[in-house]
Protein backbone atom coordinates (compact mmCIF):
# COMPACT_ATOMS: atom_id res chain seq x y z
CA UNK A 1 0.00 0.00 0.00
CA UNK A 2 2.70 2.37 0.90
CA UNK A 3 4.47 1.78 -2.48
CA UNK A 4 1.26 2.43 -4.55
CA UNK A 5 0.95 5.75 -2.32
CA UNK A 6 4.49 6.95 -3.28
CA UNK A 7 3.71 5.96 -7.20
CA UNK A 8 1.01 8.27 -6.32
CA UNK A 9 2.71 10.69 -5.14
CA UNK A 10 5.56 10.82 -7.59
CA UNK A 11 2.57 10.78 -10.10
CA UNK A 12 1.20 14.16 -8.95
CA UNK A 13 4.49 15.53 -8.33
CA UNK A 14 5.45 14.78 -11.98
CA UNK A 15 1.75 16.30 -13.40
CA UNK A 16 2.03 19.44 -11.34
CA UNK A 17 5.99 20.13 -12.44
CA UNK A 18 4.50 19.82 -15.94
CA UNK A 19 1.71 22.24 -15.58
CA UNK A 20 4.42 24.32 -13.94
CA UNK A 21 6.36 24.26 -17.27
CA UNK A 22 2.95 25.01 -19.16
CA UNK A 23 2.64 27.62 -16.79
CA UNK A 24 6.12 29.32 -17.10
CA UNK A 25 6.08 28.49 -21.32
CA UNK A 26 2.78 30.44 -21.80
CA UNK A 27 3.85 33.45 -19.06
CA UNK A 28 7.42 33.48 -21.32
CA UNK A 29 5.28 33.54 -24.42
CA UNK A 30 2.62 36.28 -23.13
CA UNK A 31 5.52 38.27 -22.08
CA UNK A 32 6.99 38.37 -25.50
CA UNK A 33 4.10 38.86 -27.40
CA UNK A 34 3.13 41.89 -25.33
CA UNK A 35 6.51 43.00 -26.38
CA UNK A 36 6.55 42.83 -30.29
CA UNK A 37 2.77 44.59 -30.12
CA UNK A 38 4.11 47.57 -28.20
CA UNK A 39 7.24 47.83 -30.68
CA UNK A 40 4.60 47.22 -33.63
CA UNK A 41 2.15 49.53 -32.75
CA UNK A 42 4.77 52.18 -32.25
CA UNK A 43 4.44 53.18 -36.23
CA UNK A 44 0.85 53.36 -36.63
CA UNK A 45 -0.07 55.20 -33.14
CA UNK A 46 2.63 57.97 -34.33
CA UNK A 47 0.55 58.07 -37.64
CA UNK A 48 -2.69 58.22 -36.55
CA UNK A 49 -1.82 60.61 -33.47
CA UNK A 50 -0.34 63.06 -36.30
CA UNK A 51 -3.23 62.62 -38.36
CA UNK A 52 -5.40 63.46 -36.07
CA UNK A 53 -3.85 66.27 -34.22
CA UNK A 54 -3.86 67.88 -37.96
CA UNK A 55 -7.70 67.29 -37.98
CA UNK A 56 -7.90 68.99 -34.68
CA UNK A 57 -5.42 71.46 -35.14
CA UNK A 58 -7.63 72.83 -38.93
CA UNK A 59 -10.92 73.33 -38.31
CA UNK A 60 -11.09 74.99 -41.84
CA UNK A 61 -9.38 72.14 -43.46
CA UNK A 62 -11.41 71.40 -46.58
CA UNK A 63 -13.59 68.76 -47.42
CA UNK A 64 -11.70 66.42 -49.24
CA UNK A 65 -8.45 66.97 -47.16
CA UNK A 66 -10.13 66.05 -44.06
CA UNK A 67 -12.08 62.90 -46.16
CA UNK A 68 -8.78 61.72 -46.65
CA UNK A 69 -7.09 61.98 -43.48
CA UNK A 70 -10.14 60.16 -41.57
CA UNK A 71 -10.01 57.48 -44.17
CA UNK A 72 -6.33 57.29 -43.65
CA UNK A 73 -6.66 57.35 -39.82
CA UNK A 74 -9.56 54.75 -39.96
CA UNK A 75 -7.12 52.26 -42.35
CA UNK A 76 -4.50 52.81 -39.52
CA UNK A 77 -6.73 51.61 -36.75
CA UNK A 78 -8.18 49.03 -38.60
CA UNK A 79 -4.58 47.39 -39.72
CA UNK A 80 -3.80 47.62 -35.82
CA UNK A 81 -6.73 46.08 -34.79
CA UNK A 82 -5.87 43.08 -37.62
CA UNK A 83 -2.43 43.21 -36.46
CA UNK A 84 -3.12 42.45 -32.50
CA UNK A 85 -6.03 40.10 -33.00
CA UNK A 86 -3.40 38.31 -35.29
CA UNK A 87 -0.40 38.04 -33.15
CA UNK A 88 -2.66 36.91 -30.05
CA UNK A 89 -3.65 34.26 -32.33
CA UNK A 90 0.05 33.29 -33.42
CA UNK A 91 1.31 34.02 -29.67
CA UNK A 92 -1.61 30.84 -28.63
CA UNK A 93 -0.40 28.78 -31.45
CA UNK A 94 3.23 29.41 -30.48
CA UNK A 95 1.95 28.60 -26.73
CA UNK A 96 0.86 25.37 -27.76
CA UNK A 97 -2.88 25.82 -26.44
CA UNK A 98 -4.70 25.98 -29.62
CA UNK A 99 -6.62 22.90 -30.36
CA UNK A 100 -7.24 22.25 -33.90
CA UNK A 101 -10.31 19.89 -35.27
CA UNK A 102 -9.68 17.00 -37.40
CA UNK A 103 -12.48 17.08 -39.62
CA UNK A 104 -13.11 15.69 -43.24
CA UNK A 105 -13.54 19.62 -44.69
CA UNK A 106 -13.94 20.86 -47.98
CA UNK A 107 -10.81 22.72 -49.96
CA UNK A 108 -13.67 23.62 -52.35
CA UNK A 109 -15.49 25.28 -49.76
CA UNK A 110 -12.10 26.85 -47.86
CA UNK A 111 -11.30 28.45 -50.87
CA UNK A 112 -14.55 29.59 -51.74
CA UNK A 113 -15.36 31.69 -48.60
CA UNK A 114 -11.83 32.89 -48.54
CA UNK A 115 -12.36 34.90 -51.79
CA UNK A 116 -15.60 36.11 -50.45
CA UNK A 117 -14.26 37.33 -47.64
CA UNK A 118 -11.62 39.22 -49.95
CA UNK A 119 -14.08 40.44 -52.63
CA UNK A 120 -13.45 44.06 -51.67
CA UNK A 121 -9.81 44.16 -51.05
CA UNK A 122 -9.75 42.62 -54.98
CA UNK A 123 -11.91 45.34 -56.34
CA UNK A 124 -10.25 47.76 -54.32
CA UNK A 125 -6.65 46.54 -55.57
CA UNK A 126 -8.42 46.02 -59.14
CA UNK A 127 -7.05 42.35 -58.94
CA UNK A 128 -9.48 39.97 -60.57
CA UNK A 129 -9.46 36.18 -58.73
CA UNK A 130 -9.76 32.87 -61.01
CA UNK A 131 -10.34 29.23 -59.23
CA UNK A 132 -9.97 25.83 -61.09
CA UNK A 133 -9.50 22.54 -59.60
CA UNK A 134 -7.63 19.81 -61.35
CA UNK A 135 -8.85 20.19 -64.87
CA UNK A 136 -12.40 21.99 -63.51
CA UNK A 137 -13.01 25.41 -64.19
CA UNK A 138 -14.62 27.59 -61.90
CA UNK A 139 -18.45 26.63 -63.17
CA UNK A 140 -18.02 23.44 -61.83
CA UNK A 141 -16.37 24.07 -58.81
CA UNK A 142 -18.72 22.85 -56.54
CA UNK A 143 -19.43 19.64 -58.06
CA UNK A 144 -17.08 17.43 -56.94
CA UNK A 145 -15.68 18.71 -53.74
CA UNK A 146 -12.05 17.75 -52.74
CA UNK A 147 -11.67 16.98 -49.23
CA UNK A 148 -8.90 17.40 -46.68
CA UNK A 149 -8.41 16.65 -42.49
CA UNK A 150 -7.94 19.63 -40.42
CA UNK A 151 -9.68 22.38 -39.01
CA UNK A 152 -12.06 24.42 -41.65
CA UNK A 153 -11.66 27.85 -39.20
CA UNK A 154 -8.17 27.84 -39.54
CA UNK A 155 -7.19 26.29 -42.62
CA UNK A 156 -9.90 28.81 -44.01
CA UNK A 157 -7.74 32.12 -42.57
CA UNK A 158 -4.45 30.38 -43.37
CA UNK A 159 -5.40 30.32 -46.88
CA UNK A 160 -7.28 33.67 -46.95
CA UNK A 161 -4.04 35.12 -45.57
CA UNK A 162 -1.96 33.99 -48.72
CA UNK A 163 -4.53 34.98 -51.00
CA UNK A 164 -4.87 38.22 -49.19
CA UNK A 165 -1.03 38.49 -49.70
CA UNK A 166 -1.01 37.68 -53.36
CA UNK A 167 -3.74 40.29 -53.93
CA UNK A 168 -1.83 43.04 -52.16
CA UNK A 169 1.38 42.23 -53.84
CA UNK A 170 -0.34 41.61 -57.81
CA UNK A 171 0.05 44.23 -60.77
CA UNK A 172 -2.83 46.44 -61.21
CA UNK A 173 -5.91 44.61 -62.95
CA UNK A 174 -3.79 41.83 -62.68
CA UNK A 175 -5.20 38.34 -61.69
CA UNK A 176 -4.73 35.89 -58.82
CA UNK A 177 -5.15 32.50 -59.86
CA UNK A 178 -6.04 29.57 -56.99
CA UNK A 179 -5.48 25.92 -58.67
CA UNK A 180 -6.17 22.94 -56.78
CA UNK A 181 -4.73 20.06 -57.39
CA UNK A 182 -5.12 16.37 -55.43
CA UNK A 183 -3.61 12.80 -55.44
CA UNK A 184 -2.95 9.93 -53.37
CA UNK A 185 -0.26 11.68 -51.69
CA UNK A 186 -1.11 14.80 -51.34
CA UNK A 187 -3.88 17.83 -51.70
CA UNK A 188 -2.19 21.07 -53.01
CA UNK A 189 -3.10 24.61 -53.71
CA UNK A 190 -1.18 27.12 -55.61
CA UNK A 191 -1.96 30.35 -55.28
CA UNK A 192 0.03 32.35 -58.18
CA UNK A 193 -0.01 36.15 -58.88
CA UNK A 194 1.98 38.78 -61.07
CA UNK A 195 4.19 41.24 -59.41
CA UNK A 196 7.66 42.21 -58.41
CA UNK A 197 9.88 38.86 -58.42
CA UNK A 198 10.93 38.07 -54.91
CA UNK A 199 14.74 37.73 -54.31
CA UNK A 200 16.37 34.25 -52.80
CA UNK A 201 16.86 36.12 -49.86
CA UNK A 202 13.13 37.65 -49.66
CA UNK A 203 11.73 34.33 -50.00
CA UNK A 204 13.64 32.90 -47.50
CA UNK A 205 12.42 35.13 -45.16
CA UNK A 206 8.43 35.68 -46.35
CA UNK A 207 7.61 33.31 -43.59
CA UNK A 208 9.60 35.04 -40.78
CA UNK A 209 7.87 37.17 -37.90
CA UNK A 210 7.35 40.96 -38.99
CA UNK A 211 9.10 40.48 -41.84
CA UNK A 212 7.35 42.70 -45.25
CA UNK A 213 7.88 44.33 -48.51
CA UNK A 214 4.97 45.82 -48.03
CA UNK A 215 3.83 49.55 -47.29
CA UNK A 216 2.59 50.34 -43.64
CA UNK A 217 -0.95 51.39 -45.52
CA UNK A 218 -1.51 48.33 -47.11
CA UNK A 219 -2.16 47.08 -43.57
CA UNK A 220 0.60 44.23 -44.57
CA UNK A 221 3.06 43.95 -41.69
CA UNK A 222 4.81 40.56 -41.59
CA UNK A 223 2.25 38.30 -39.60
CA UNK A 224 -0.17 37.37 -42.12
CA UNK A 225 1.70 34.63 -43.89
CA UNK A 226 3.91 33.53 -40.80
CA UNK A 227 0.57 32.84 -39.21
CA UNK A 228 -0.60 31.07 -42.55
CA UNK A 229 2.69 28.94 -42.03
CA UNK A 230 2.33 27.86 -38.41
CA UNK A 231 -1.38 27.20 -38.89
CA UNK A 232 -0.62 24.63 -41.50
CA UNK A 233 2.43 23.11 -40.40
CA UNK A 234 0.73 22.32 -36.92
CA UNK A 235 -1.68 20.29 -39.03
CA UNK A 236 0.88 18.37 -40.84
CA UNK A 237 1.55 20.44 -44.42
CA UNK A 238 3.76 22.33 -45.70
CA UNK A 239 3.98 26.05 -47.75
CA UNK A 240 7.04 27.20 -49.83
CA UNK A 241 7.03 30.22 -52.30
CA UNK A 242 8.51 30.13 -55.55
CA UNK A 243 8.90 33.15 -57.51
CA UNK A 244 10.54 34.37 -61.00
CA UNK A 245 10.31 37.19 -63.34
CA UNK A 246 6.90 36.33 -64.28
CA UNK A 247 4.93 35.63 -61.54
CA UNK A 248 5.22 34.45 -57.57
CA UNK A 249 3.45 30.88 -56.54
CA UNK A 250 2.66 30.18 -52.95
CA UNK A 251 2.34 26.29 -52.77
CA UNK A 252 0.36 24.56 -49.89
CA UNK A 253 0.60 21.02 -49.40
CA UNK A 254 -1.82 18.92 -47.29
CA UNK A 255 -0.22 15.24 -47.34
CA UNK A 256 -2.91 12.57 -46.34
Amino acid sequence: ELEKLNDQLEAIGHHIQLLKEEARTEKESTKEMVSDISHQLKTPLTSTQVLLDNLNDNPDMDYSTRKKFIYEALNQVNGMSWMIVSMLKLSRIDAGVVEFNNENISINKIIEEAVGNLEVIAEIKNVNIEKNIDNRNEDELNKSDIYIKGDYNWNREALQNIIKNAIEHSNDKGTVKINITDNDVYTAVYITNRGEKLSDKQQKQIFERYYSEAKYEDNSMGIGLPLAKAVIEKQGGYISVESDDEETVFIVKYIK
